[in-house]
């Protein structure tokens, strides 16, 4: 049982080791997933070259292709990505190809080496990988001198301003204002303008400056949509992060709590039921508790799922079966004392009110014959000594019980002692003997005649006069058997089941006299004294008594002895 109950646990804590092994890759991928997602980098252009260039395939047909994550990255920083080969021709992009000029001359590649808003990252031998930076505020400025009338603002170029929340600054060339469209969200000077030139992501305001040839500059200015400098998206992601791990808690503390509960009613719920069933016995209450959230409605037996508690279940049906007989047999036990104590008692109080009648008679002072005398002191003795049985059968029927009684064991032919018994006592029945002459068993004489007496007593006093009654002796292997077989009426049912239980007393006798009810019990302790075995056979047509004793091989005695 114990080994059942520890392999379930194990099984069970395995089980919840292997959720929490799960549980503990599931957020592994995920923190994994949140860093892949978020690139590396707030900028692409402090992205790791074998990042780049593991991001970047070359197709079968020559063709480049830029992962997702990669195209997320520049969108990110603001900008879109070029592969071009070696010679300046665009081979592929992340934009449509009529905004992408289509190739770059070597002074055009000379300038983006030193161009912050351009990077350029080395893919293989034929091509590489380019950035380039396009801000909102440049799509604005590209369109504002896409106008003829450019610089000079028209309604149209106003509108686009507008329309953008976006604001337009023209300085001359001394750097004062000559015109603006706008409420600039910076100082527009051009120390200011400068402090922009940082990386897109690190700008809250995106900034586009040219130079025109007429010798003044212009600006045009508009909230960052790609602003997340690096700062913030640690912080974003250690958020994320955070939120990841109270999660995680949060979802162990509820899978523990689960699990716990689970392993509790798996547990507790027999376990419950068994202490309610001990409860039940110790109040003297012998029948199984009903559950059926724990028992089979059909077998009454635990469910499936409570099996490995069979052995326990097992021992507790056997107690409450053990108990229950126990009680039943006590309780019998107690009525047939009580039933034997006022049979005895009338038993006694009779012979007594014979004594004291004829003790009375004897104190009279009427004159009583000395044959009337002696007739009256017969009876007493009679009675006197019927008490006195009375009261020997209660003596020895403890001291056997207690195993207080020495029995003085002599080696005897059985065959020659059955006889001499038969012959002093006058019975009459049939005697049959199929021993050998030499067989021998150890016996105490006196008290195996008392066997006999009160089996063949039985056997007359239960039956009608004239019965026929046999004594018959045999051989079987080891063991001398002694028969007592009448052929009378036979022994009722619940008679055979009392036979030889102490204070007993039959109710069919032919006799006017009660048995002290100890008859038959003395005769199977002391049947069982001499390490042998009775039993009895019965039917309609008569009854068998078998007493079976151990033969005595050892030591023979001779012929003349008893």
């Amino acid at each position: 049982m114990a080994r059942k109950i520890t392999f379930r646990f194990i099984c069970y804590f395995f089980f919840f080791y292997a959720l929490l092994f799960l549980m503990s890759i599931a957020v592994l991928v995920y923190t994994f997933f949140e860093i892949v997602t978020a690139f590396p980098y707030s900028d692409i252009r402090e992205t790791e070259l074998s990042t780049i260039q593991s991001s970047v395939d070359m197709q079968k047909n020559g063709d480049y292709f830029i992962e997702e994550s990669l195209v997320k990255a520049a969108h990110k920083s603001g900008g879109y990505l070029l592969v071009m080969n070696h010679d300046g021709e665009v081979l592929s992009s992340t934009i449509h190809p009529s905004f992408v000029q289509a190739s770059y001359s070597f002074q055009q590649m000379m300038k983006l080496v030193d161009d912050k808003h351009y990077y350029l990252w080395p893919l293989d031998s034929n091509a590489s990988l380019l950035f380039v930076e396009q801000s909102v505020s440049d799509n604005i400025l590209q369109q504002l001198m896409e106008n003829p009338s450019f610089p000079v603002m028209n309604e149209n170029g106003k509108e686009l301003v507008k329309s953008n929340e976006a604001w337009f600054v023209q300085f001359n060339e001394s750097g004062e204002i000559v015109e603006q469209i706008g409420t600039p969200s910076i100082e527009t000077n051009q120390l200011s303008l400068f402090h922009t030139q940082q990386h897109l992501t690190e700008q809250k305001v995106a900034v586009s400056i040219e130079p025109l040839p007429d010798g003044t500059t212009v600006a045009v200015g508009v909230k960052n949509p790609n602003y997340f400098p690096e700062s913030e998206e640690f912080n974003a992601f250690f958020i994320r992060l955070l939120v990841g791990f109270i999660v995680f808690n949060i979802s162990m503390l509820l899978l523990i709590l689960v699990i716990s509960l689970w392993i509790g009613r798996r547990f507790g719920k027999p376990l419950f039921y068994m202490l309610k069933w001990i409860e039940q016995l110790s109040k003297g209450n012998y029948e199984r508790p009903t559950d059926w959230k724990v028992q089979d409605k059909k077998s009454g037996q635990f469910k499936r799922k409570y099996r490995f508690y069979h052995d326990v279940e097992k021992s507790l049906t056997s107690l409450t079966t053990t108990l229950k007989e126990n009680k039943r047999f006590a309780e019998r036990m107690e009525q047939l004392r009580e039933d034997w104590i006022t049979g005895l008692s009338h038993d006694l109080r009779t012979p007594l009110s014979s004594i004291f009648g004829y003790a009375s008679m004897l104190d009279s002072k009427y004159e009583w014959s000395l044959e009337e005398v002696r007739n009256f002191g017969r009876t007493i003795q009679q009675k006197a000594d019927y008490m006195d049985k009375l009261i020997q059968d209660l003596t020895l029927t403890y001291q056997l019980k207690n195993n207080a009684i020495e029995l003085n064991f002599e080696n005897v032919y059985l065959s020659k002692y059955t006889k001499n018994y038969l012959e002093e006592n006058d019975w009459p029945l049939e005697y049959v003997d199929d021993l050998s002459g030499s067989a021998t068993v150890l016996l105490d004489v006196d008290r195996f005649g008392r066997v006999l007496d009160n089996i063949i007593a039985n056997a007359m006093k239960y039956n009608p006069e004239g019965t026929p009654i046999t004594v018959k002796l045999h051989q079987e292997k080891e063991t001398v058997v002694i028969q007592v077989i009448d052929q009378g009426q036979g022994i009722p049912k619940e008679v055979m089941e009392n036979l030889f239980t102490r204070y007993y007393r039959g109710t069919n006798t032919t006799d006017g006299d009660s048995g002290t009810g100890l008859g038959l019990s003395i005769a199977k302790q002391l049947v069982e004294a001499h390490e042998g075995e009775i039993d009895v056979h019965s039917s309609r047509t008569g009854t068998t008594i078998f007493i079976r004793l151990p033969l005595n091989s050892i030591e023979f005695i001779s012929k003349s002895e008893v």
